[in-house]
């Protein structure tokens, strides 16, 4: 079992998003949907900030044409 971070927060990412088919399966009142929606966009969006964090400057070393590719990316 991984102990990586990123890892970690996307397990939890894959358990919500689980969790969140059982209720629109079951059909769950929107009231109790909407919120597990809305955790699972905070948890992706946390996660993602977690990653370009941790690997922006590895992932752009020395490479001035990928990292401005990827802060357009990021601010599309």
């Amino acid at each position: 079992m991984s102990q990586n971070p990123i890892h970690n927060r996307l397990r939890r990412i894959e358990g919500q998003v689980k969790k969140l088919q059982q209720q629109i399966d079951e059909n769950i009142p929107c009231d109790q949907v909407i919120p597990q929606f809305m955790a699972v966009r905070g948890a992706v969006s946390a996660a993602l900030e977690h990653y370009i964090a941790v690997h922006i400057e590895s992932c752009t070393a020395a490479d001035t044409e990928k990292l401005q590719g990827l802060i357009k990316t990021l601010l599309k």
